[in-house]
């Protein structure tokens, strides 16, 4: 489903670049073909994965769209995170000054607070980079964007709606 409750079929595509890389590329239109949004994931042979994201609008298309991203799904034991940007609280594009840029390291547990919409707990923003570990920090997953982003630790709301999915943690990253 699009950001607008109308789903549609994607255009995926497979490629093999070397013995090592594969790319798959998604294609999607949205908004009954006014905006298009392209992914290109490369994956490599030492477990590293680009992701590309390309999004398009036509000109008669709606003058604003909702949030953009990625949810990056990872198993439950990568409850360790750690990010240079702001913190070490939740932050927001318009309310961020008094979050000082840092590194800064957390639980995943420790992002959420009760709001009546939790998909808003744990907002960071100005980020570089982040990396999720395990409890003995001996398997990981970082995340390094080519410009600052922000990103959302789901934990709680993820689990509110898809309880079937315990052993996922997920982390909203938009840009």
């Amino acid at each position: 489903m699009d950001a607008y409750g109308k789903s549609g079929a994607a255009n995926v595509t497979t490629e093999r670049i070397n013995n090592s890389a594969y790319k798959i590329s998604i294609t999607k239109n949205i908004l009954g073909g006014k905006a298009g949004i392209s992914e290109i994931f490369t994956v490599y042979g030492d477990g590293s994965i680009h992701v590309a994201n390309h999004f398009t609008i036509d000109a008669s298309g709606p003058r604003t769209v909702m949030r953009l991203g990625n949810d990056l799904m990872v198993n439950k034991q990568l409850s360790n995170i750690q990010w240079y940007g702001r913190g070490p609280w939740e932050n927001y594009w318009d309310r961020k000054y008094a979050s000082e840029v840092g590194i800064y390291r957390q639980q995943i547990d420790q992002q959420y607070f009760p709001y009546a919409r939790p998909q808003e707990s744990g907002n960071k923003t100005d980020v570089r980079w982040f990396t999720l570990t395990n409890e003995k920090e001996r398997a990981s997953v970082s995340i390094l964007p080519t410009a600052c982003f922000r990103f959302r630790p789901c934990l709680i709301a993820w689990r509110i709606w898809t309880p079937h999915r315990k052993n996922i943690n997920t982390i909203r990253v938009s840009w």
